[in-house]
This record gives structure tokens, C-alpha cells and sequence, in this order.
């Protein structure tokens, strides 16, 4: 049952990564495509990991998503641990993504944690990998290891990400070094323009090798999605000086500023498991992502 391996995943006899079958499937899948969130309404859960004394948390931040148990707790031991093991190397530990930013949190979702280290060396990364391997959560942690050098040199390389970690983060151990990272527009403008040109391009292949499998186009498409919002989050910001955070905010900025959005809210119904009937209205509405993708290229090339 679903409770059982949402148990025996809790208990680390089974990792996410695992895949499952069933005879209703024509192939297998991992479980982390599983979905636990019916369980949830029985879940103990808890209020979003408070920011540690001195950093006092904002009214968006309280109002924040709330991190389900034993989740929370597992987070708060994993960072109690990698501060005791790096001690004076330790400079900062930032959660961000779908941990701060989304408002429906599930037990198996990613956990990204930037950490921020006095250097890299070897031995400062067996620091941070005794805890990690140690973590009962270790499949789901997702750490961006850097010292305080890489962070500083990296915004110009990486605007969007971190333009996107400041928009909603949190400080569970040390130093704030997000809120005065400096993201050039210019290196948002160009990493915009590429990222939708590299989805175009990949939208483009992925037909060409999955033209007959409809699934598979499906599956195209799902993932287009959160890609597609990464870079359209960019470019409305860019594009109107304002600030967006959801998804549905980010879909009607992109509508706003002229960009064709009715192909991802057909994905968004595909998302809630609505799939195509008919193969031409798959490939129509495929069409019509490329279509939107190709527009939004051009728009960021000419900002």
C-alpha cells in the first residue's frame, strides 16, 4: 500500500531512486513520480523552520509553507551535525526552492541547501559528507557546496538561480550572504535568452526522437514546463520591474507582456492527469509550446 512504502521509505529500506510496476503500467517508474500527498492530512506537521536568533523572519516568511514532520526535524539534525563537523569552517547554510517557496510541502520533496564554507579542501568536504551520508535524508538533500569566494564570483555565471534563491530563502545556519548578492540585468537578459533558446532546441530533438510516442511527448512536456517558468519568471521581472513568485503569478505576467500561455495551462491539466485523447491534439498543442518558447527568445534578445 501507499502508507507502506511511504513507512519503509521513512525508515530507509527503501530509497527514492527505487523504481515500482504494476500491471495498469507499461513501464517502470520511480518512486519518486509516487504521489504521498492523500497522507498528508494525517501528518503531524510543523511551522517552517524558524531563522536562528538575530534574524528575525519577515511576515512572508511566517506566513510561509509549513515543513511536515518527522521532515522538519530531519532537517534540523542534518544542520546541527554538519555545523558540529565543520566548526569554525562553517560560514552558512541557506535553504531555497520548493521548501520556502512552495505552499504544499510534501514528506519526499527535495531538500536544497546551499552551504557556505570558510574554503574548499578535501577535508573540509569530508566534513560535509560524514553528516550528509549519516542523513536519513540523504536522498533527498540536495547541497550546493561552496566557499564564500564562489559565491561572490558566481552571480554573473548562475543570475538566474540565485536571482531566484533571493527572491525566497532561508538562513537556518549563519551568515546572510544572500540578500546583498549583486545580479547584473545584463547577465540575467543573456541567461534568459539562452535558457529558452536551449529548451527550444531540446523541444525540437525530443520530437524528433519520441514523434510516435505519444507518452513520451507527454513527458516532454511536463518537464518543459518548470523549465519554461524558470526562464519566464526572468523575463517578466525583466520585462515589467516587478516581482513574481508563484506559478500561476508567473503565468500571468508571461501573459501580460504578450506571450502566448494556453500550451502550459494544457500542461497544467496534464499535470492533474488530464492526458491527450487524440495524438494530432497532442502534437497541436506541442506545436504551440515551441511556437511560445521560439517568441519568448526573440522577446529576451530584444530587452
Amino acid at each position: 500500500t501507499l502508507e507502506e512504502v511511504h513507512e519503509q521509505l521513512d525508515q530507509g529500506i527503501i530509497e527514492l531512486e527505487d523504481h515500482f510496476y504494476h500491471e495498469e503500467m507499461d513501464s517502470w517508474a520511480e518512486l519518486s513520480d509516487l504521489d504521498f500527498s492523500s497522507l498528508e492530512t494525517e501528518a503531524q506537521s510543523m511551522p517552517a523552520i524558524p531563522q536562528p536568533a538575530g534574524i528575525p523572519e519577515t511576515e512572508e516568511e511566517s506566513a510561509a509553507s509549513v515543513i511536515p514532520e518527522p521532515l522538519a526535524t530531519h532537517i534540523n539534525d542534518f544542520v546541527d551535525e554538519l555545523d558540529h563537523s565543520l566548526g569554525s569552517s562553517m560560514v552558512s547554510v541557506v535553504m531555497y526552492g520548493g521548501m520556502v517557496k512552495s505552499k504544499s510541502i510534501k514528506d519526499t520533496d527535495p531538500i536544497k541547501l546551499m552551504v557556505v564554507v570558510r574554503e574548499i579542501t578535501t577535508k573540509i568536504l569530508d566534513q560535509v559528507s560524514e553528516p550528509y551520508m549519516m542523513s536519513r535524508r540523504k536522498d533527498q538533500l540536495q547541497l550546493l557546496t561552496l566557499s564564500e569566494e564562489d559565491l561572490l564570483s558566481s552571480t554573473d555565471v548562475f543570475p538566474i538561480k540565485f536571482l531566484d534563491m533571493q527572491q525566497d530563502y532561508r538562513v537556518l545556519k549563519g551568515e546572510d550572504l544572500v540578500k546583498d548578492l549583486e545580479i547584473n540585468r545584463d547577465h540575467l537578459r543573456l541567461r534568459c535568452e539562452q535558457e529558452m533558446k536551449n529548451l527550444m532546441l531540446s523541444l525540437r530533438q525530443a520530437y524528433l526522437k519520441n514523434s510516435t510516442r505519444p507518452k513520451a511527448l507527454s513527458g516532454v512536456m511536463k518537464k518543459s514546463y518548470s523549465a519554461f517558468l524558470s526562464a519566464a519568471d526572468v523575463l517578466a521581472e525583466l520585462s515589467t520591474g516587478s516581482v513574481y513568485r508563484s506559478s500561476e503569478e508567473i503565468l500571468q505576467a508571461a501573459d501580460g507582456i504578450g506571450i502566448n500561455i494556453t500550451p502550459l495551462r494544457r500542461i497544467q491539466e496534464l499535470n492533474k492527469g488530464k492526458i491527450f485523447a487524440d495524438p494530432a491534439d497532442q502534437k497541436k498543442v506541442y506545436e504551440e509550446l515551441m511556437a511560445t518558447v521560439r517568441h519568448s527568445a526573440a522577446m529576451a534578445d530584444q530587452l
